[in-house]
């Protein structure tokens, strides 16, 4: 897939308007017309050592800004205009005036684009911020294709490129944004849930949902750990139910398939890495551990072909040799690597 360019995008649009981008220019604009945009939904509450820092050797990095009725609207730089803004109140009049870089050109899509891009590569992002910000990048992609801009690609692939995650991470977000109900979602965004126990709570069903939101308020600790159990214990006898009455085939494409048996395990492969494992190039599975896999468990192996989005019907079965827990060799703590030895042929 041809990586998504932001910057083509706003030059296409200036072209548009009868505008060619230029080069951009710093202007000094006063800090009282200076107001931080209402589409910042990034926390800006500290900045005791941004100030201090700030003060100490001055503003590294500039503000972006685009001019709106009342002065200038900050797209990038929020909690550096905070820090300065209190140190100007402080009697510091050397902020009394601060370097912007000026965007006249850009549209409300595109300054919202700007504004989650810049904050994703000049701070650190809660697990709850990188999720909303999936969302907001994934609805702003639908807007500009749908004002006629061309977008090439799967939105899901364009966000993980520019958010510089894979895409079954993307997935996971929208699992969370999706289906993570809104006081967990409260939980979540107060930093009380990590992300894993956040998608892995997504994965349930509402009722069970609201039993981990008693048990929580009733001290119980919730770990990725005890929504997978729970998960097990409601979710798994429904899914081996419909997956009797549903052949593969037709299910919608996901990611990873759910489990239909205790020990056989239905997982979704491309068909170039189920070649491999096929012919014997590939022995081992590198998978989230959604699933508490066991050596002996049986991999049951479905083709699937993203281009044509559909199942190929071929499939193969490999049984776990052994396993790798995450946590360690740098293997992150929600996976595993799985060595595979081919028990069947294709069938």
């Amino acid at each position: 897939m041809a990586r998504f360019n932001l910057n083509d995008l706003m030059n296409t649009q200036s072209k548009e308007v009868g505008k060619e981008r230029v080069v951009f220019k710093i202007e000094l604009l006063p800090i009282e017309q200076l107001q931080p945009s209402i589409m910042n939904q990034y926390s800006v509450q500290d900045v005791t050592e941004l100030k201090a820092s700030i003060e100490l050797t001055g503003l590294q990095q500039n503000l972006l800004v685009r001019p709106n009725r009342n002065g200038y609207e900050v797209l990038s730089g929020h909690r550096r205009l905070k820090a300065m803004q209190a140190l100007y109140a402080e009697g510091n009049e050397q902020f009394a005036q601060v370097p912007c870089k000026v965007e006249r050109t850009m549209d409300d899509v595109q300054a919202e684009l700007q504004l989650l891009l810049a904050n994703s590569t000049t701070r650190e992002l809660t697990d709850y911020e990188k999720t909303y910000q999936a969302q907001r990048l994934q609805e702003l992609l639908q807007n500009l294709k749908d004002s006629g801009h061309k977008i090439t690609g799967r939105k899901r692939e364009i966000v993980a490129q520019l958010m510089g995650v894979s895409s079954s991470q993307v997935a996971r977000m929208e699992s969370i944004n999706k289906k993570l109900s809104p006081e967990l979602k409260e939980e979540f965004s107060e930093g009380n849930l990590n992300i894993t126990t956040a998608y892995e709570l997504s994965r349930l069903p509402e009722v069970a949902q609201q039993e981990v939101v008693e048990e929580k308020k009733a001290g119980k600790e919730i770990t990725p750990a005890v929504v997978k159990e729970k998960r097990k214990e409601i979710v798994q006898p429904l899914q081996a139910q419909k997956e009797t009455d549903k052949p593969i085939a037709s299910q919608a494409p996901l990611q990873e398939a759910e489990v239909t048996d205790e020990r056989i395990h239905e997982l979704n492969i491309h068909p170039e890495p189920f070649s491999a494992v096929v012919s014997g190039a590939k022995t081992f599975e590198y998978r989230f551990n959604d699933r508490d896999y066991r050596v002996g468990d049986i991999l049951r192996l479905n083709e699937y072909n993203p281009i044509q989005e559909s199942y190929t019907n071929q499939k193969a079965d490999v049984i776990v040799t052994f396993i790798l827990e995450g946590g360690q060799y740098d293997i992150p703590t929600s996976y595993v690597i799985m060595s595979i030895k081919l028990k069947e042929g294709l069938h």
